[in-house]
């Protein structure tokens, strides 16, 4: 059974992907950095629904909290076949007029970093993922749009991002 780590795992696209994977067959570790109710709640409907789930809290932009999770993962149930990111820095949400380089540019730089950090520290693990990297995709998966533009409350509306991913 492959194992797949979804980082972002309690959100809103990043959890409906952790079920997907779920249903699909893969066991799946929720990372989280401070949503542990919503990481929890998508393991749950996971187990419910017959599928191995775990929640691990690390913030995905610190190197030694990413290894150590890593570490969790590996002693038990073995190497993360599937990595997707889906982790997503906060930021206030505003028209493109009132955006400045700096809160984008910060926004983009970490995203960006922990990206690195994750990808690294899995393929440290995986010597395998070393010889076959040509052959690897990452998917990243982010969007504030089907958030509402004041509130930031997920709307599911036109403005969704509709994801697919093959795993």
């Amino acid at each position: 059974m492959s194992i797949a780590l979804i980082t972002g795992g309690g959100g809103d696209i990043g959890g409906a992907t952790a079920k997907t994977l779920a249903e699909q067959g893969h066991r799946v570790v929720i990372n989280y950095r401070n949503s542990a109710a919503r990481a929890d709640d998508v393991v749950a409907a996971i187990v419910a629904a017959g599928g191995e789930a775990i929640a691990i809290k690390a913030d995905v932009t610190d190197a030694n909290d990413v290894a150590a999770m890593v570490n969790e993962v590996n002693q038990r149930w073995g190497e993360i076949d599937v990595l997707v990111h889906s982790a997503l820095t906060p930021y206030v949400i505003t028209s493109f007029a009132d955006l400045s380089w700096e809160q984008l540019g910060g926004k983009l730089d970490t995203e960006l970093h922990a990206a690195f950090v994750v990808q690294g520290c899995c393929t440290r693990h995986d010597v395998a993922w070393q010889r076959t990297a040509d052959l690897y995709e990452c998917p990243a998966i982010h969007s504030c749009a089907g958030r509402d533009d004041h509130t930031g409350d997920f709307q599911g509306g036109p403005g969704s991002v509709r994801t697919a991913h093959r795993a």
